[in-house]
């Protein structure tokens, strides 16, 4: 007797909305699956796989960009808009939110399923040009420290002030008595020297 099999392939699932890419059990984008099954985009490539074109000698940057793309909660934060609502454009220490806005544009147009290859994050590299004298024209420069400054120009423009708490007032300082010159020292361990 002869046995046949047959092999049936199921179609590929198509691109999920981006508002569905959550962390639940049934979403390939959970980042505890065993084995997570990248959704194709029309072209082919998987979603959140986009080159990024060198603007110069700005593979710096676009290494960066790549490495924050890859941290999915971060990604998934820019994705579902979530950041506007921590948008602080009155932080002194930010970037009016131009930053965060920024990025967010280059994060939704590399996993956006119609886009490109290849995108060119040059309205990224303007508004960093703007904020940043560090990272002016299109040189070579060091992608750690690019990093850096790109966490904390995030930081600050998403950073949600809280109203100041108010705290007991502290006790008044008491006068100290010094009563020898190596005396200052040795009140830190309990023991009092005196001159006589």
């Amino acid at each position: 007797t002869t046995t046949t099999t047959a092999t049936t392939t199921a179609a590929a699932p198509s691109p999920p909305h981006l508002a569905t890419m959550d962390g639940d059990s049934n979403s390939p984008f959970n980042p505890y699956a065993r084995s997570p099954r990248p959704y194709r985009a029309a072209q082919g490539l998987a979603l959140g796989l986009c080159g990024l074109r060198n603007l110069g000698n700005t593979c710096y940057m676009n290494a960066a960009l790549q490495c924050l793309n890859a941290c999915f909660h971060l990604t998934l934060y820019f994705l579902r808009n979530d950041y506007t609502a921590h948008l602080n454009e009155s932080n002194p220490c930010g970037h009016g939110g131009r930053v965060a806005r920024s990025y967010a544009h280059v994060v939704l147009s590399m996993w956006r399923p119609s886009r490109p290859a290849s995108f060119s994050p040059s309205a990224f590299k303007r508004t960093v040009s703007i904020c940043s004298e560090q990272f002016r024209g299109y040189g070579q420069k060091d992608s750690q420290e690019f990093l850096g400054f790109l966490m904390d120009a995030l930081h600050e423009d998403l950073n949600v002030t809280v109203a100041a708490r108010t705290a007991a007032p502290l006790p008044p300082l008491r006068p100290v008595r010094r009563t020898s010159r190596n005396a200052s020292l040795s009140g830190l361990y309990g023991t009092t020297t005196t001159t006589t």
